[in-house]
């Protein structure tokens, strides 16, 4: 039926459908209509919330060549089953595929392993620009390496020892980059800042960073306008981390720190505010950090460039506060918005100031995207897992 009367469909969604195995294979069926003969040449089909379609879905793959996005949990089972008799025939069969995901709750007890499915996608899907994947080994590094177009990568080192070297990878494929996200690993700054002149987002949370190198003039960020930071442990190296990435992104526009303390930390507080004085920055966002107001005050004095400061459970901060920021954006020539949300029984409620504004500010913090959705990614990798 589809094939004959929607022969130019390109986006399919089928979210928490019943459809079977069945009617995936009747999918990639051609159809006469008279004369002509006609088939689906989807581009994207969203199988969320669906399961036990395997089957089905390994048709599409194979029938179905146009598909660029298979939105289905069990993708990763699916391709390793293809070539589970014979993971070399993977090198001959090539898929148009430029997503692909596994789950991050995968671990080394799960079959098939990360490294076998990571090896054959290398293999037969050389078009990968988005992938979101556990790391377990630097063999995982190596097989990703080989994907050429490889432009959104997102990762969680699940290692015994979660402080993989990301090094040697960034060096063969950072400077694709646009998009990157790690949890834990191991990285020097010099050799992301050096090797990823591309970057335009960019989100750690647990990264154990090594010291840049003091004799190097590091190259600047051009293209980050977006930087996500949660968790970090305000050692010394992670602190200057930091402030060597901000110092060396001039177009920064959106900041956001998680999980993060200012407040028992003078040094980096001070190296922040100094940032602030020169910085593009339009959106700062603060949730769950230990904050003070001195900190604040300094940086709605300081950054002329600010349009929206979101402050976003951290508690140290409270309704008489976010009364004297409020006076202090009022007396700025460049008004802050101010958005502060705090759930605790006493102040259960969000205020945003916005009443300095044109009526048109389009502002709201409910729609402030705090985790950067990958697309189809409707979990987000459970990235910002606390």
């Amino acid at each position: 039926m589809l094939p004959s009367c929607c022969a130019k469909l390109e986006e399919l969604s089928m979210i928490m459908s019943c459809i079977t195995e069945k009617g995936l294979i009747s999918l990639c069926q051609k159809e006469n209509n008279g004369d002509e003969t006609r088939s689906l040449n989807l581009r994207v089909i969203d199988l969320s919330g669906i399961t036990q379609i395997n089957d089905g879905v390994s048709c599409l793959l194979k029938n179905m060549p146009s598909l660029e996005i298979i939105v289905y949990q069990d993708l990763h089972l699916v391709l390793s089953n293809m070539y589970k008799h014979d993971v070399h025939k993977a090198s001959e069969d090539k898929y148009n595929l430029t997503s692909f995901t596994i789950p991050y709750g995968y671990t080394s007890n799960c079959f098939p392993r990360i490294q076998d499915v990571l090896c054959i996608l290398s293999m037969c899907c050389p078009y990968i620009k988005v992938l979101s994947v556990p790391i377990e080994t630097k063999q995982d590094l190596e097989s990703i390496s080989k994907l050429s177009e490889l432009e959104d990568f997102s990762a969680v080192d699940i290692s015994l020892t979660a402080d993989l070297d990301l090094n040697w990878f960034l060096k063969q494929k950072g400077e694709t980059l646009k998009r990157f996200k790690i949890r834990n690993f191991r990285i020097s700054v010099d050799t992301l800042i050096q090797n990823c002149p591309n970057l335009e987002s960019l989100t750690f949370q647990y990264t154990c960073f090594h010291l840049s190198d003091p004799n190097i003039n590091l190259k600047q960020l051009n293209y980050l306008y977006e930087l996500y930071i949660k968790s970090i442990h305000y050692n010394s190296n992670s602190k200057q981390a930091v402030i060597d990435i901000l110092n060396c992104s001039p177009k920064l526009e959106n900041l956001a720190f998680f999980d993060c303390d200012f407040k028992h930390n003078d040094e980096f507080a001070t190296k922040f505010t100094k940032y602030c004085e020169d910085s593009n920055l339009h959106v700062l966002t603060f949730n769950t950090c230990a904050l003070d107001m001195p900190l604040l005050q300094t940086i709605l004095l300081t950054c002329s460039s600010l349009k929206t400061l979101v402050l976003d459970q951290c508690y140290d901060i409270d309704s008489n506060n976010i009364e004297a920021l409020y006076k202090v954006s009022l007396s700025l020539k460049n008004k802050v918005e101010i958005s502060w949300n705090d759930d605790r029984s006493e102040s259960n409620s969000i205020y945003t100031y916005s009443d300095v504004f044109n009526s048109d500010s389009d502002f709201d913090i409910d729609d402030f995207d705090y985790y950067e959705s990958d697309g189809y990614d409707d979990e987000d990798q459970y990235f910002f897992i606390s």
